[in-house]
Protein backbone atom coordinates (compact mmCIF):
# COMPACT_ATOMS: atom_id res chain seq x y z
CA UNK A 1 0.00 0.00 0.00
CA UNK A 2 0.90 3.55 -0.94
CA UNK A 3 1.06 6.55 1.08
CA UNK A 4 0.93 10.10 -0.18
CA UNK A 5 3.83 12.43 1.13
CA UNK A 6 1.22 13.98 2.74
CA UNK A 7 0.00 11.39 4.72
CA UNK A 8 3.17 10.59 5.78
CA UNK A 9 3.48 13.81 6.96
CA UNK A 10 0.62 13.71 9.15
CA UNK A 11 1.59 10.45 10.35
CA UNK A 12 5.15 11.68 10.84
CA UNK A 13 3.78 15.14 12.60
CA UNK A 14 1.56 12.85 15.22
CA UNK A 15 4.23 10.74 15.86
CA UNK A 16 6.79 13.51 16.44
CA UNK A 17 3.68 15.16 18.54
CA UNK A 18 3.81 12.59 21.01
CA UNK A 19 7.97 11.72 20.96
CA UNK A 20 8.17 15.47 22.36
CA UNK A 21 6.47 13.86 25.15
CA UNK A 22 9.65 11.50 25.70
CA UNK A 23 12.19 14.05 25.39
CA UNK A 24 15.71 14.40 26.32
CA UNK A 25 15.38 10.38 27.56
CA UNK A 26 16.64 7.46 27.00
CA UNK A 27 14.16 4.67 25.60
CA UNK A 28 13.06 2.56 28.87
CA UNK A 29 11.24 0.08 27.22
CA UNK A 30 11.34 -1.82 23.10
CA UNK A 31 7.83 -0.49 22.65
CA UNK A 32 9.26 3.42 23.60
CA UNK A 33 12.18 2.35 21.31
CA UNK A 34 10.57 1.28 18.18
CA UNK A 35 8.43 4.40 18.46
CA UNK A 36 11.14 6.75 18.37
CA UNK A 37 12.76 4.99 15.52
CA UNK A 38 9.51 4.86 13.89
CA UNK A 39 9.36 8.54 14.12
CA UNK A 40 12.92 9.29 12.78
CA UNK A 41 12.33 6.67 10.20
CA UNK A 42 9.27 8.10 8.86
CA UNK A 43 10.71 11.64 8.53
CA UNK A 44 13.69 10.90 6.88
CA UNK A 45 12.03 8.82 4.67
CA UNK A 46 9.68 12.20 3.71
CA UNK A 47 13.32 13.86 3.60
CA UNK A 48 14.68 11.21 1.00
CA UNK A 49 11.74 11.32 -1.00
CA UNK A 50 12.15 15.46 -1.18
CA UNK A 51 15.49 15.04 -1.75
CA UNK A 52 15.80 12.13 -4.85
CA UNK A 53 14.58 14.81 -7.56
CA UNK A 54 16.76 17.39 -6.32
CA UNK A 55 19.73 15.31 -6.58
CA UNK A 56 18.12 13.62 -10.15
CA UNK A 57 18.30 17.57 -11.63
CA UNK A 58 21.76 18.02 -9.82
CA UNK A 59 22.94 14.69 -11.88
CA UNK A 60 20.83 15.52 -15.03
CA UNK A 61 19.14 12.35 -14.53
CA UNK A 62 15.21 14.84 -14.95
CA UNK A 63 14.76 18.50 -16.37
CA UNK A 64 15.04 20.99 -13.86
CA UNK A 65 12.04 22.51 -12.70
CA UNK A 66 11.88 25.42 -10.75
CA UNK A 67 8.58 25.13 -9.44
CA UNK A 68 9.46 21.72 -8.25
CA UNK A 69 12.84 22.65 -6.49
CA UNK A 70 10.67 25.41 -4.78
CA UNK A 71 8.06 22.74 -3.46
CA UNK A 72 10.56 20.28 -2.17
CA UNK A 73 12.94 22.85 -1.05
CA UNK A 74 9.77 24.44 1.45
CA UNK A 75 9.41 20.53 2.54
CA UNK A 76 13.28 20.16 2.90
CA UNK A 77 13.10 22.78 5.53
CA UNK A 78 10.08 21.83 6.98
CA UNK A 79 11.79 18.23 7.71
CA UNK A 80 14.81 19.44 8.73
CA UNK A 81 13.58 21.09 11.60
CA UNK A 82 12.02 17.85 13.07
CA UNK A 83 15.04 16.25 12.27
CA UNK A 84 16.36 17.27 15.90
CA UNK A 85 13.35 15.92 18.08
CA UNK A 86 13.39 13.09 16.24
CA UNK A 87 17.01 11.87 17.79
CA UNK A 88 15.44 12.90 21.31
CA UNK A 89 15.07 9.95 22.07
CA UNK A 90 18.18 7.75 22.75
CA UNK A 91 17.47 4.12 21.61
CA UNK A 92 21.42 3.29 21.75
CA UNK A 93 20.68 0.21 24.38
CA UNK A 94 17.61 -0.82 23.41
CA UNK A 95 18.33 -4.09 20.85
CA UNK A 96 16.33 -2.85 18.08
CA UNK A 97 18.05 -3.31 14.17
CA UNK A 98 18.48 0.13 13.01
CA UNK A 99 21.22 2.18 10.57
CA UNK A 100 21.44 5.25 13.72
CA UNK A 101 24.52 4.55 15.30
CA UNK A 102 24.79 4.98 19.17
CA UNK A 103 27.52 7.71 18.02
CA UNK A 104 24.36 10.21 17.85
CA UNK A 105 23.74 10.37 21.75
CA UNK A 106 27.83 9.74 22.67
CA UNK A 107 28.46 12.79 20.52
CA UNK A 108 24.89 14.20 20.48
CA UNK A 109 27.00 18.12 19.99
CA UNK A 110 28.91 17.12 16.79
CA UNK A 111 25.38 15.10 15.49
CA UNK A 112 23.41 18.57 16.68
CA UNK A 113 25.84 20.69 14.68
CA UNK A 114 25.64 18.37 11.82
CA UNK A 115 21.85 18.81 12.25
CA UNK A 116 22.15 22.39 12.39
CA UNK A 117 24.37 22.40 9.19
CA UNK A 118 21.47 20.49 7.27
CA UNK A 119 19.03 22.98 8.39
CA UNK A 120 20.83 25.70 7.62
CA UNK A 121 21.32 24.24 4.04
CA UNK A 122 17.86 23.85 3.66
CA UNK A 123 16.95 27.00 4.18
CA UNK A 124 19.03 28.10 1.71
CA UNK A 125 18.14 26.23 -1.16
CA UNK A 126 14.27 27.40 -0.32
CA UNK A 127 15.63 31.36 -0.26
CA UNK A 128 18.02 30.28 -3.73
CA UNK A 129 15.00 28.57 -5.16
CA UNK A 130 12.86 31.93 -5.23
CA UNK A 131 15.73 33.80 -7.55
CA UNK A 132 15.27 30.85 -10.58
CA UNK A 133 19.35 30.91 -10.94
CA UNK A 134 19.59 27.20 -11.72
CA UNK A 135 23.63 27.07 -11.41
CA UNK A 136 23.26 28.68 -7.75
CA UNK A 137 20.38 26.59 -7.42
CA UNK A 138 22.33 23.44 -8.04
CA UNK A 139 25.10 24.48 -6.17
CA UNK A 140 22.80 25.31 -2.83
CA UNK A 141 21.01 21.35 -3.92
CA UNK A 142 24.93 19.92 -3.86
CA UNK A 143 25.51 22.09 -0.30
CA UNK A 144 22.60 20.13 1.35
CA UNK A 145 23.51 16.98 -0.02
CA UNK A 146 27.35 17.64 1.39
CA UNK A 147 25.24 17.82 4.87
CA UNK A 148 22.97 14.46 4.38
CA UNK A 149 26.50 12.65 3.77
CA UNK A 150 28.80 14.68 6.27
CA UNK A 151 26.27 12.85 8.49
CA UNK A 152 25.36 10.06 7.11
CA UNK A 153 28.89 9.02 7.00
CA UNK A 154 29.61 9.35 10.65
CA UNK A 155 25.99 8.37 12.31
CA UNK A 156 24.44 5.95 9.74
CA UNK A 157 25.02 2.17 9.28
CA UNK A 158 25.45 1.27 5.48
Amino acid sequence: MKFSKTAMMVVAGGMLASTLVMAQQKATSERQAQFAIDTRQAVLTLLGSNMAPLAGMLKREIPYSQELVQKNASRLVQLAHMLPDTFMVDTSEIDIETEALDGIWKNKADFDAKTQAFIEAAEALAAVSQDGNEGAVKQAIGAVGKTCGGCHDVYRAD
